[in-house]
């Protein structure tokens, strides 16, 4: 499923809390997704419509639920559990407010 999956999938859920379970540890977060950005420079081949065009999703969390980078699996309401997608801390480009930052990247 994870190959399928793309930006128009999830955009309807931005500005929304969200579900994931970490795989390490069982620990259930909700996390807000923040941002939904597709990236057509980084596609192989814009020219094959069945390509996926990359993006990532932008997620935020209070700093008392902060968590190392782990894969977790991403509760979706409709395309339901997205399994052992990497999920990974990031530090924002420009000052943010006092929350962890996250990344998860379809290429």
């Amino acid at each position: 499923m994870l190959a399928t999956v793309r930006a128009r999938d999830f955009q309807p859920l931005e500005k929304s809390l969200c579900q994931l379970t970490l795989v390490e540890g069982g620990e259930v977060v909700a996390i807000e997704l923040v941002e939904v950005e597709e990236k057509p420079k980084a596609a192989i081949s814009l020219a094959d419509s069945t390509v996926r065009i990359p993006f990532s999703l932008l997620f935020k969390t209070p700093l008392e639920h902060a968590f190392v980078a782990n894969y977790c699996h991403l509760h979706h309401p409709t395309l339901g559990i997205l399994e052992n997608v990497f999920i990974n801390r990031i530090m924002p480009s420009e000052p943010r407010d006092n929350a962890a930052w996250y990344q998860i990247i379809f290429a």
